[in-house]
This record gives C-alpha cells, sequence and structure tokens, in this order.
C-alpha cells in the first residue's frame, strides 16, 4: 500500500518505511548531525551527556568500578563508533536514496510534462484540425453560396432580359401599329387631300369659264357700244334721209316712181323682215339653246358646288368630328401617359422610399456593426484584463505558494500557453483573412458579371432604341417628302390641267360671240345698205333692234346674275380652299403633335428605363445588403461562437492550470509533511540508537503519531 502511494504522489518506492540503521559512534570533538528546520535541538553542540548537571557522578555512585567502567566506555566507545559508522552509512544511504529519489520524481515530472505536453499538443492539433475542418467547410459553404448566388444571379438576369425583350417586342408592336394606322390616316388624308384637289380644280376651271363668260361679256357691251354708236349714225343719217324725203315729197312726180318702189321695196323688206325674223328666230333659238345650256351648265355648276360644298362641309365636319375623337383619344392617351407618369413617379417615390429604408438600414447596420465592434472590443479588453487579473492572482498564489524549484515549471508553462494563444490569434487572424479576401473576390465578381450584363443589356438597348429611332425619323421623313412631292406635283398637274380646260373654254366662247358679231354686222351692214331706202324698216328695225336691246339687257342682267352666282361659287371655292389650307395647317399640327408625343414616348421610354435601372440598382443594393448583413450576421456569429469556445478554451485552462497548481501544492505539501516526518523518525531513531533506553523518552517525550497526509 505504501508504494502504491508513493507511486500516485510521485515518491520512490519504500520512501515511506525506511529501514533505520544504528547510527555510528561519533569522533571525539566532532561536531553533532544538523538537525531538520524547525525542530529545537534538545542539547548543545557536542555530545549530549548521559547525565544532568544535578545527578551524582558514576564515580561517586561507584567508586570502585573504574576498570569495568573503562571497559565499558571502550566497549560503548567501539560500539558507539560502529553506531556511528552505521549512522553515517545510512545518511549516506539515505542521501543517495534521497538523490535517487529526486532524479525518478525529476523523471516523473518530466514525463508528466511530456505526456501533458503531448496531451495539449494532441488537443491543439485536435482543435486545429477541427478549425481546418471548420474553415473547409466554411469555404465550401461560400463557395456553394457563391454558386448559388451566381445561378439566382444569373437566373434573374436572364428573366430580367426575358422581360427587357418582351418590353422591346411589345413596344415595336405598338410602334409597328402606330406606323400602320400614320399610313392608313395618310392615305385617308392624301385620297381627301386628292378629292379636295379635284374639286378645287374643277372649282377653279368653274372660275375660269366664269372668268371667260365675263371677258364675252364686256366683248358683247363693247359691241354694245359700237351698236349704239353705229344706231346714233344710222339716226343721224335717218335724219338727214327724212330731210331728204321731205325735200322729196315735193317732187310728186317721182312719186309713183317711188311708190312701185316702196311697194317693191316693201315686198323687199316683207322678204327680208321674214329672213330677219327666221334669222332672228334661229338667232333666239340658238340664244335660248346657248342661254339653256349655259343655264343647264350654270345648275350643274351650282349643284356640283353646292355638292361639293356640302360634301367638304360634311367632310370638314367628320374632319373635325374624328379630330375631336382624335384629340380626345390623345388626351384620354395623355392622361394614360400622366396617369402612368404618375404611377411610375409613385413607384419611383416608393424606390426612392426603399432606397431610403435600404441606405437607413445599411446606416443602421452600420452603427449596430460599430457598436458590436466596440462591445465586442470592450468584452475583449475586458476579458483581457481579467485574464491578466487572474493570471496575476494566480501568479501571486503560485509564487506565495509554490517553491522556487517549480518556477521554471510555471515559467515554461506561461510560454507554451502564451505560444499557445498567439498560435490561436494568428490562426484566426489568417482564418478572418481569408474570409474576408475570399468574400471581396466574391463580391468583385458578382459586381464585375452585374457590371457586364448591365453595361452589355443598357448599350444593346440604347442601340437598339436608337437605331428603331433612327429609322422611324428616316422613314417618316422619306414618306413625308414622297408625299409633298407628289401632292406638289399633283397640284402642279391639275393647275396646267385646269388652264389649258380654262382657255380652251374661253377660246371656243370667243370664237362664238366672234361669229355671233361678225353676223350681226353683216345684218347690220345689209340694213344700213337698204336704210336710205326703206325708211319704215328702219323703223321696224328699230324697234326690233330695241327689242333686242332690252333682251339683251335682261341677257346681261341674267349673265350679271349668273356672274354674281360664279362669283359667290368662286368665293365659296376660295372659302373651301381656305377651308383646305386650315385643314392642311390642322394636319400639319397633328403631325407636329404626334412628332410631339413621339418624343414625349420617347423621354417616357427613356424615364421608363432609367426607373428601371434605378429599381434594378435599388434591388441589386437591397440584394447586396442583404447578403452582406447575412453575411455579416453569420460571421459576427461564428465569431461570437469562436470567441466562446475560445473563451470557454481559456477557462478550462485556467481550470486546469489551477486544478494542476493546487494538485502539486497538494503533492508538494506531502511530500515536506513526509520528509519532516522521515526526518523526525530518522532523529528519534538516532537519538533512541545513541542514547539509552527510556532516555529519549524522558527528555523528548513519548513519539507523536504519524501525521495522516491529507
Amino acid at each position: 500500500m505504501a508504494d502504491e502511494k508513493n507511486k500516485k504522489e510521485g515518491l520512490p518506492p519504500n520512501s515511506g518505511k525506511l529501514p533505520v540503521p544504528p547510527l555510528p559512534p561519533m569522533k571525539p570533538g566532532a561536531a553533532p548531525l544538523p538537525l531538520p528546520s524547525g525542530m529545537p535541538s534538545p542539547m548543545g553542540t557536542g555530545m549530549p551527556p548521559l547525565l544532568r548537571a544535578g545527578w551524582p557522578s558514576p564515580a561517586a555512585a561507584v567508586p570502585n568500578q573504574t576498570p569495568e567502567l573503562e571497559k565499558k566506555v571502550q566497549e560503548l566507545e567501539k560500539r558507539l563508533q560502529d553506531e556511528r559508522e552505521k549512522v553515517l552509512l545510512a545518511s549516506l544511504r539515505s542521501q543517495e536514496e534521497a538523490n535517487y529519489a529526486s532524479k525518478v520524481e525529476g523523471a516523473i515530472r518530466e514525463v508528466q510534462d511530456k505526456l501533458r505536453r503531448d496531451r495539449r499538443d494532441a488537443e491543439v492539433e485536435e482543435v486545429r484540425l477541427k478549425l481546418d475542418a471548420k474553415v473547409r467547410e466554411l469555404e465550401e459553404r461560400l463557395a456553394k453560396e457563391r454558386e448559388t448566388w451566381v445561378t439566382t444571379l444569373q437566373g434573374q438576369t436572364r428573366t430580367q432580359e426575358v422581360q427587357d425583350k418582351e418590353i422591346e417586342t411589345h413596344f415595336t408592336m405598338r410602334v409597328q401599329e402606330m406606323e400602320r394606322r400614320w399610313l392608313e390616316e395618310k392615305a385617308h388624308w392624301q385620297k381627301v387631300v386628292l378629292s379636295r384637289e379635284e374639286e378645287l380644280r374643277q372649282a377653279k376651271a368653274s372660275a375660269e369659264r366664269l372668268k371667260g363668260t365675263e371677258g364675252e361679256l364686256q366683248k358683247a357691251l363693247a359691241d354694245k357700244k359700237l351698236l349704239e354708236e353705229r344706231l346714233l349714225m344710222l339716226s343721224q343719217e335717218a335724219t338727214t334721209a327724212q330731210a331728204k324725203l321731205k325735200s322729196l315729197e315735193d317732187r310728186e312726180r317721182d312719186y309713183f316712181q317711188l311708190k312701185a318702189e316702196l311697194t317693191t321695196a316693201h315686198q323687199e323688206t316683207r322678204f327680208l323682215q321674214d329672213r330677219m325674223e327666221r334669222e332672228l328666230q334661229s338667232a333666239r333659238l340658238q340664244a335660248k339653246e346657248r342661254e339653256d345650256r349655259l343655264g343647264a351648265e350654270n345648275e350643274r355648276l351650282h349643284r356640283d358646288l353646292e355638292a361639293a360644298v356640302e360634301k367638304t362641309r360634311h367632310e370638314a365636319d367628320l374632319e373635325i368630328k374624328r379630330y375631336k375623337a382624335e384629340a380626345n383619344m390623345s388626351q384620354a392617351a395623355l392622361q394614360k401617359l400622366k396617369a402612368v407618369a404618375a404611377a411610375m413617379e409613385r413607384q419611383m417615390a416608393g424606390l426612392r422610399a426603399q432606397a431610403d429604408a435600404a441606405a437607413r438600414l445599411k446606416q443602421d447596420l452600420e452603427r449596430a456593426q460599430e457598436r458590436a465592434k466596440t462591445e465586442f472590443s470592450v468584452l475583449q479588453r475586458r476579458w483581457q484584463e481579467r485574464e491578466q487579473e487572474i493570471r496575476r492572482e494566480v501568479e501571486k498564489e503560485w509564487a506565495a505558494k509554490i517553491p522556487p524549484e517549480m518556477a521554471d515549471w510555471r515559467q515554461q508553462l506561461q510560454e507554451r500557453d502564451r505560444g499557445w494563444e498567439q498560435k490561436l490569434e494568428g490562426q484566426e487572424r489568417e482564418w478572418h483573412q481569408r474570409l474576408e479576401m475570399s468574400e471581396r473576390e466574391w463580391l468583385r465578381t458578382v459586381e464585375a458579371e452585374k457590371a457586364k450584363t448591365s453595361m452589355a443589356s443598357q448599350a444593346e438597348l440604347q442601340q437598339r432604341t436608337a437605331r428603331l429611332q433612327a429609322e422611324m425619323e428616316a422613314r417618316l421623313q422619306r414618306e413625308i417628302l414622297a408625299a409633298r412631292q407628289a401632292m406638289e406635283a399633283e397640284l402642279r398637274g391639275r393647275e396646267g390641267r385646269i388652264r389649258s380646260e380654262l382657255q380652251g373654254q374661253a377660246a371656243e366662247q370667243v370664237q362664238l360671240l366672234q361669229k355671233e358679231v361678225a353676223r350681226l354686222r353683216s345684218q347690220l351692214e345689209s340694213v344700213e345698205k337698204h336704210a336710205d331706202e326703206f325708211p319704215g324698216a328702219l323703223e321696224e328695225l328699230r324697234g326690233r333692234l330695241a327689242q333686242e336691246e332690252a333682251e339683251r339687257a335682261q341677257l346681261l342682267q341674267q349673265k350679271e346674275a349668273v356672274l354674281e352666282d360664279r362669283r359667290q361659287q368662286f368665293q365659296a371655292i376660295e372659302r373651301f380652299s381656305a377651308e383646305l389650307e386650315r385643314l392642311k395647317d390642322a394636319l400639319a399640327q397633328a403631325q407636329l403633335k404626334e412628332q410631339g408625343l413621339t418624343e414625349e414616348k420617347q423621354k417616357l421610354e427613356e424615364r421608363l428605363a432609367e426607373t428601371r435601372e434605378d429599381v434594378k440598382k435599388t434591388r441589386e443594393e437591397g440584394r447586396a445588403l442583404a447578403d452582406r448583413f447575412a453575411a455579416v450576421e453569420k460571421s459576427r456569429g461564428e465569431l461570437e461562437q469562436e470567441r466562446d469556445a475560445l473563451h470557454k478554451q481559456v477557462l478550462n485552462l485556467q481550470d486546469e492550470v489551477r486544478s494542476g497548481s493546487e494538485a502539486w501544492q497538494r503533492q508538494i505539501e506531502q511530500y515536506r509533511r513526509k520528509q519532516e516526518a522521515r526526518i523526525q523518525t530518522l532523529e528519534r531513531e538516532l537519538a533512541a540508537a545513541t542514547a539509552p533506553k527510556g532516555f529519549v523518552e524522558r527528555v523528548f517525550g513519548a513519539p507523536k503519531s504519524k501525521p495522516k497526509t491529507p
């Protein structure tokens, strides 16, 4: 049992029950053996006296026994010498055993230190392997998360591209629909313009015909003036002829001859009158036919003009209604666009609010991170201060309790702890650096991919929109130029045709009037030839001329009425042309409005693209913030777990150090007590060996019981 206790306590075997040899006899004059510290020396230096001072000497007691006593003394001296030699041998043996025990204890301590070091190295290696496995696991998780985020981002970019393509196709379809509507409206307006130009050409032709009839009327008035002058001349000639007739009345001789001549003249005049009546009848019929033809033509022109005016008015009303409907539609579309713009502005406001909320969340997150960092730094500083205080207290306790020979072991342990802590801190810093570097690389790759995709999509959209706008503008300009050139060519052709038709009609009417004037002149000339002979015929002719003048006046009035109607028709045509010009201006304004609407649509599309880019950026920023927040929270949780694990490890190490120091203190205290007990037993045995029986009990008292080891 003692051997097992000594093995447990780190002492050599049989250290508790060593055989105590008898002490060798001391040399005369030699110094006594040193007593252990703390024990009072019972005697002075030198050999303790066998008897006290007050006792009677043996010589006085036994005066006659000197030779025996000397023999006994010599024997005792020999025995004492032997005992001294034995004690010296025992002391040497005990010293050797103590040295051996110290060597064994040192070897055991070294073995224990080596085992402890190996155990700690194994624990550190195990912790390092766990941390490496954890780091690899985190790297794998980070790679998986990166791959998932890359796949999600690629999916989002694909969906965004699909949405952009759908939007592009929708806008292209709308643009094609607008182009189709524009072409239909353009064709309709071209038809309307052609019909209006045809009506304008007809109106101009009728106006030219009216101008020709006015020219004919002026010519007829000039002819009337000439005829009036000729009538004045004829009246003067008639007066002269009457004077002659009065002068000839005196000539009765010639009366009968004149009477016969008059009868013949009457016959001739009747014949001429009949012929003139027939000619006048034919002329009246021709004039009536011409008047009927002119009236029918005038009525036809009037009806055509009224129909054209009514048609233009109806078409103008329809166009006004259509323009009003288109204006209402454009206003509704503008209202829709305004509503869409308001909705987009509200969406932009919401997105701005979300961006502000994200910015506030980012600021709160940064403040929370700063607070967490400050709290972590404060906790770390407090923990370090507390650890230093605990270490100082432990060092003080160790310095007070552990003997000087344990200082090296304590220093080695502290150096090992510091090295281990530095190694852990270096591994932790390296792990944090690797994590930050991997996170930065991942963020850079993600941002680069986002920038590439966004730049490519933006450039492609801008190129497509610019190409579509350029194509639309070029197409519209080409169509407008072609339509303008076609309209100008048609107007020039129609104007030439109208001028040629009017010139032909005017030439025909001038020829007819010239023929009629020539016929009337020939009739007047024939009448003038027979005027001297036929004064009665002249009177009759005057009456007929007056009737013809009255008829001509009526015809002139009718012509003036027709001319007034034609002037009104021409004014209506001018009003119609003004209305047509106004419609053209309205069409130009509608085109300008359409251009403004297209520009506004382009601006809205640009604003929509900008809002989409802002939404995309805010979404990406929100996702990046959420990812960063999740990564920060994750790293924060992992750091807190690592900090808790390190704190637990430090506490475990402190407990181990404290328990090890307490165990070593207990072992040292037990060893000290055992050594003191051994020294006391050796002293007692030495005293018992050197002193007579019962002397030690009388001097030192009864031996104490062996102290129990705690």
